[in-house]
């Protein structure tokens, strides 16, 4: 299973490349609803082995799509200061999965294993909305 995500997520580096050369907007959002159908269909039906496997590829495959994506945008936003931007991303990235990890473990003890796959997927749909809607931004740099 674990091959599985890593396959997915070494193929989502190189989608997620491909389709930021198009739309960095896009790209994330592709990226963050991918990972918002893998939470709510492994919630959903994960019990299944072959829909769980299939669930873990799509999750692989659009995590591995999302740094790309992300990095693609930050040099977009901020082209002087990309060294700098990539780790600001580095220290949120670090950031969120601290945080993940002290929520998961909450919800897994409050709710059931089953409620952080809803959680993360209504995190990660709230995500996608806020990409799609959102005006793209350059930043300033002195």
């Amino acid at each position: 299973v674990l091959l599985v995500f890593g396959i997915a997520g070494f193929l989502g580096n190189f989608v997620g490349g491909f389709m930021s050369e198009r739309s960095t907007r896009f790209s994330l959002a592709m990226a963050s609803s991918g990972i918002a159908l893998a939470m709510f269909v492994a919630a959903f039906a994960g019990v299944s082995p072959v829909i769980a496997i299939g669930a873990i590829a799509i999750w692989g495959l659009s995590f591995g799509a999302f740094p790309v994506s992300i990095q693609a945008s930050l040099t977009q936003a901020a082209p002087d200061a990309a060294e700098s931007a990539g780790a600001l991303m580095l220290t949120a990235f670090q950031i969120a999965i601290s945080a993940g990890a002290i929520v998961g473990g909450l919800l897994i003890d409050s709710i059931s294993p089953i409620g952080v796959f809803w959680f993360a997927g209504v995190m990660a749909l709230a995500g996608t909305i806020l990409i799609a809607t959102i005006k793209g931004a350059r930043l300033q740099t002195t």
